[in-house]
């Protein structure tokens, strides 16, 4: 028989209703919304991560060539990948480039995020919906329920 010190730790509750919940996450930039997610997630909720689906997006080559298109083909890497720290620096100076990029970027990210929210819900797992502009960009309505986690600026 195992001592107390050996012995297996508990299995997480697996959350688990009737019916599957789709719960949005809202907060601060670095509030903690991160470690929020990995602990609903460690409860059986499926993680949609909206910025994760905008990595794959931006690979699309379609998506790549609207960009280069738009906004100039010097936001891709000599690879064709999107060159990161320069489209960033450019939408954040340039709030013209930042609407174009977000036209191109945003309706394939909410598809890609409406779609995991309905297989997540048919194969009965509740989901934990991460995206940065949740109310701005009307996902909210996907909700059932809202967490918004808040951290003081010294815990930032």
């Amino acid at each position: 028989m195992p001592g107390p010190s050996e012995q297996e730790p508990p299995t997480p509750f697996r959350f688990s209703p009737r019916r599957p919940l789709v719960v949005g996450i809202a907060g601060g930039i670095a509030a903690g919304k991160s470690v929020v997610a990995a602990a609903f997630s460690a409860h059986g909720l499926v993680h949609v991560d909206a910025d994760r689906l905008a990595r794959e997006v931006t690979q699309r080559p379609e998506i790549l060539a609207a960009i280069a298109m738009a906004l100039g083909p010097d936001l891709l890497t000599p690879q064709g990948q999107l060159d990161r720290e320069k489209t960033a620096a450019r939408i954040f100076n340039d709030p013209v480039a930042r609407q174009q990029l977000e036209a191109l970027t945003h309706p394939p990210v909410r598809n890609e995020t409406l779609a995991a929210i309905a297989a997540a819900k048919a194969a009965g797992d509740s989901v934990l919906l991460d995206v940065p502009l949740l109310l701005e960009r009307g996902l909210i309505e996907a909700c059932d329920h809202v967490i918004f986690v808040h951290a003081s600026d010294a815990t930032r």
